[in-house]
Protein backbone atom coordinates (compact mmCIF):
# COMPACT_ATOMS: atom_id res chain seq x y z
CA UNK A 1 0.00 0.00 0.00
CA UNK A 2 2.77 2.10 0.77
CA UNK A 3 4.39 2.00 -3.16
CA UNK A 4 1.24 2.86 -4.47
CA UNK A 5 1.01 6.07 -2.20
CA UNK A 6 4.25 7.02 -2.95
CA UNK A 7 3.90 5.89 -6.73
CA UNK A 8 0.54 8.84 -6.39
CA UNK A 9 2.61 11.47 -4.95
CA UNK A 10 5.37 10.77 -7.13
CA UNK A 11 2.83 11.38 -10.68
CA UNK A 12 1.11 13.92 -8.79
CA UNK A 13 4.21 16.07 -8.18
CA UNK A 14 5.45 15.46 -11.90
CA UNK A 15 2.46 16.16 -13.38
CA UNK A 16 2.06 19.95 -12.23
CA UNK A 17 4.14 21.75 -14.53
CA UNK A 18 3.06 19.41 -17.42
CA UNK A 19 -0.97 20.03 -16.31
CA UNK A 20 -0.85 23.89 -14.99
CA UNK A 21 -2.25 26.29 -17.41
CA UNK A 22 -0.75 30.01 -17.46
CA UNK A 23 -2.25 32.49 -16.53
CA UNK A 24 -2.34 35.80 -15.22
CA UNK A 25 -4.25 38.51 -13.51
CA UNK A 26 -4.24 42.38 -14.36
CA UNK A 27 -6.13 45.18 -13.59
CA UNK A 28 -9.16 46.67 -16.04
CA UNK A 29 -10.91 49.54 -15.01
CA UNK A 30 -10.28 48.71 -10.93
CA UNK A 31 -11.67 45.28 -11.17
CA UNK A 32 -9.56 42.19 -11.76
CA UNK A 33 -10.10 38.92 -13.76
CA UNK A 34 -7.85 35.78 -15.13
CA UNK A 35 -6.96 35.49 -18.73
CA UNK A 36 -5.26 32.98 -20.11
CA UNK A 37 -1.72 34.48 -21.38
CA UNK A 38 -1.28 34.20 -25.47
CA UNK A 39 0.24 31.04 -26.09
CA UNK A 40 4.17 31.28 -27.54
CA UNK A 41 5.68 28.50 -29.60
CA UNK A 42 6.22 26.43 -27.00
CA UNK A 43 8.26 22.46 -27.22
CA UNK A 44 6.05 20.05 -25.60
CA UNK A 45 8.18 17.79 -23.55
CA UNK A 46 8.94 14.20 -24.91
CA UNK A 47 8.71 12.19 -21.83
CA UNK A 48 5.83 10.73 -20.84
CA UNK A 49 5.25 8.60 -17.46
CA UNK A 50 1.86 6.71 -17.00
CA UNK A 51 0.68 5.11 -13.60
CA UNK A 52 -1.98 3.39 -13.78
CA UNK A 53 -4.19 -0.37 -13.44
CA UNK A 54 -2.39 -3.24 -15.38
CA UNK A 55 0.19 -0.84 -16.55
CA UNK A 56 3.94 -1.53 -15.93
CA UNK A 57 3.97 -5.03 -18.10
CA UNK A 58 0.34 -6.17 -16.84
CA UNK A 59 0.98 -5.32 -13.02
CA UNK A 60 -2.52 -4.87 -11.46
CA UNK A 61 -0.10 -1.26 -10.41
CA UNK A 62 2.51 -0.51 -12.53
CA UNK A 63 4.15 3.26 -13.88
CA UNK A 64 4.99 3.14 -17.55
CA UNK A 65 7.86 5.65 -19.37
CA UNK A 66 7.77 6.74 -22.45
CA UNK A 67 10.62 8.75 -24.57
CA UNK A 68 9.62 10.15 -27.97
CA UNK A 69 12.28 10.38 -31.27
CA UNK A 70 10.66 12.78 -33.18
CA UNK A 71 6.99 13.27 -33.38
CA UNK A 72 6.07 9.59 -33.77
CA UNK A 73 8.49 7.08 -32.70
CA UNK A 74 8.26 5.87 -28.90
CA UNK A 75 10.49 4.12 -26.68
CA UNK A 76 8.61 2.69 -23.69
CA UNK A 77 9.80 0.64 -20.43
CA UNK A 78 7.81 -0.45 -17.63
CA UNK A 79 7.85 -2.10 -13.85
CA UNK A 80 5.29 -3.05 -11.66
CA UNK A 81 4.45 -4.16 -8.05
CA UNK A 82 5.10 -7.83 -9.88
CA UNK A 83 5.74 -7.20 -13.53
CA UNK A 84 7.52 -5.15 -16.22
CA UNK A 85 7.64 -4.86 -19.88
CA UNK A 86 9.15 -2.63 -23.14
CA UNK A 87 7.49 -1.68 -25.66
CA UNK A 88 8.21 0.36 -29.31
CA UNK A 89 5.07 2.85 -30.16
CA UNK A 90 3.96 4.64 -33.23
CA UNK A 91 2.03 8.02 -32.62
CA UNK A 92 -1.10 8.48 -34.85
CA UNK A 93 -2.70 11.51 -35.86
CA UNK A 94 -0.10 15.23 -35.63
CA UNK A 95 2.36 12.60 -33.07
CA UNK A 96 3.37 13.87 -29.85
CA UNK A 97 3.37 12.88 -26.52
CA UNK A 98 -0.85 13.88 -26.35
CA UNK A 99 -1.67 11.59 -29.22
CA UNK A 100 -2.86 7.71 -29.59
CA UNK A 101 -0.35 5.31 -30.31
CA UNK A 102 0.09 1.35 -31.50
CA UNK A 103 2.60 -0.88 -29.95
CA UNK A 104 4.38 -3.44 -29.93
CA UNK A 105 4.40 -4.89 -26.65
CA UNK A 106 6.49 -7.26 -24.31
CA UNK A 107 5.23 -8.51 -20.66
CA UNK A 108 6.80 -10.27 -18.12
CA UNK A 109 4.21 -11.06 -15.74
CA UNK A 110 5.07 -12.23 -11.57
CA UNK A 111 8.78 -10.83 -13.41
CA UNK A 112 8.71 -13.82 -15.81
CA UNK A 113 7.36 -16.98 -13.13
CA UNK A 114 3.75 -16.50 -14.43
CA UNK A 115 4.12 -15.50 -18.17
CA UNK A 116 5.97 -13.67 -21.47
CA UNK A 117 4.55 -12.50 -24.18
CA UNK A 118 4.58 -10.09 -27.08
CA UNK A 119 1.61 -8.30 -29.05
CA UNK A 120 0.71 -5.77 -30.30
CA UNK A 121 -1.71 -2.88 -28.38
CA UNK A 122 -4.02 0.15 -29.26
CA UNK A 123 -3.17 3.07 -26.42
CA UNK A 124 -5.60 6.06 -26.68
CA UNK A 125 -4.23 9.32 -24.59
CA UNK A 126 -6.73 12.15 -24.68
CA UNK A 127 -5.55 15.73 -25.05
CA UNK A 128 -5.19 16.01 -21.25
CA UNK A 129 -4.31 13.44 -18.91
CA UNK A 130 -6.36 10.43 -19.49
CA UNK A 131 -4.69 6.62 -20.68
CA UNK A 132 -6.34 3.70 -21.97
CA UNK A 133 -5.03 0.27 -23.99
CA UNK A 134 -6.10 -2.37 -25.01
CA UNK A 135 -4.75 -5.39 -27.17
CA UNK A 136 -3.66 -8.70 -27.76
CA UNK A 137 -0.90 -11.03 -26.18
CA UNK A 138 0.70 -14.15 -28.00
CA UNK A 139 1.99 -16.05 -24.75
CA UNK A 140 5.73 -17.07 -25.21
CA UNK A 141 6.58 -18.91 -22.00
CA UNK A 142 4.59 -20.63 -18.84
CA UNK A 143 5.94 -20.13 -15.93
CA UNK A 144 5.56 -21.88 -12.69
CA UNK A 145 2.54 -20.13 -11.67
CA UNK A 146 0.67 -20.80 -14.66
CA UNK A 147 0.43 -24.16 -14.26
CA UNK A 148 -0.40 -23.92 -10.45
CA UNK A 149 -2.72 -20.83 -10.53
CA UNK A 150 -4.85 -20.98 -13.73
CA UNK A 151 -7.28 -24.07 -14.13
CA UNK A 152 -6.93 -27.06 -16.22
CA UNK A 153 -9.27 -26.34 -19.02
CA UNK A 154 -7.07 -23.06 -20.02
CA UNK A 155 -3.85 -24.26 -19.55
CA UNK A 156 -3.54 -24.74 -23.35
CA UNK A 157 -4.36 -20.73 -24.97
CA UNK A 158 -1.70 -19.28 -26.50
CA UNK A 159 -3.09 -15.62 -26.95
CA UNK A 160 -4.58 -13.34 -24.15
CA UNK A 161 -6.01 -9.94 -24.42
CA UNK A 162 -5.02 -7.37 -23.03
CA UNK A 163 -6.01 -3.73 -21.29
CA UNK A 164 -4.93 -0.97 -18.94
CA UNK A 165 -6.27 2.38 -17.53
CA UNK A 166 -4.62 5.24 -15.99
CA UNK A 167 -3.80 8.72 -16.27
CA UNK A 168 -0.78 10.27 -18.11
CA UNK A 169 2.00 13.14 -17.10
CA UNK A 170 4.70 14.89 -19.67
CA UNK A 171 7.98 15.20 -17.49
Amino acid sequence: MAVVALLGLFALCVATPCAAQNYSTFGNGGSKSITPKTKKASKESNTVITPGILTGGGSIIGIDFEVLFGKRIGLQGGVGLTSYGAAINFHLGEGGPRSSFVGLNYYAMQMGDYLTGVGPSFNYRSKKWFYGSVGMMGIMDKGRLWYEGVPQEYQGQEAMLTYSIGAYFCL
